[in-house]
């Protein structure tokens, strides 16, 4: 998956999109995206079992993205009691970084990575995955909704810096 190219030169890259065209598609592959990201933190848990914080390291991220997953879920619904002004993203984009990370998790099971190959891939989904992260893609009609989702926003902006770190540690760069 290669960056959002921006569309036209005389349009903005920000891409804001009215919530009545049929945006719940677009919630639901965020969600998508989420499931998928878990599912990958899952798999690199289930290659280093025999490693207790390892796994327990890769499960927690899973669990984190799980829960990011059930905030889009939360999300579409508030779209119908019209909580939110626009989306920023779009639907065909999406789609894309989904077929990306299905694709990354098969070549990731045809060749398991090692402990450092597995951060550094994470580290470069988290980087690729950024524009999909919730405070990045909802406006909200009223302000004090983002405070209901503070909490995973943060998580999302933190992961990257964890996976660095714990990145460090393991290679003493």
């Amino acid at each position: 998956m290669t960056d959002i190219p921006e569309k036209d030169a005389g349009k903005s890259a920000d891409i804001s999109t009215s919530i009545k065209e049929g945006n719940q598609d677009v919630l639901e592959v965020c969600q998508s995206i989420k499931l998928m990201c878990a599912e990958i933190h899952h798999y690199f848990a289930e290659i280093f079992k025999d490693d207790r914080p390892t796994l327990l390291f890769w499960k927690r991220t899973a669990m984190e993205e799980e829960n990011n997953a059930k905030e889009f879920a939360l999300i579409a619904k508030l779209k119908r009691q019209n909580v939110i002004h626009s989306l920023r993203i779009d639907l065909v984009d999406a789609e894309i970084a989904l077929i990306y990370l299905r694709t990354l998790l098969e070549r990731l099971k045809k060749d398991p990575p090692s402990a450092e190959e597995a951060l550094r891939k994470s580290i470069r989904l988290e980087e690729k995955m950024t524009p999909y992260h919730l405070g990045n893609i909802v406006e909200f009609a009223d302000p004090s909704f983002l405070k209901l989702f503070a909490a995973a926003i943060l998580a999302d902006q933190d992961r990257i810096i964890i996976f660095r770190k714990v990145y460090e540690q393991l290679t003493g760069d």
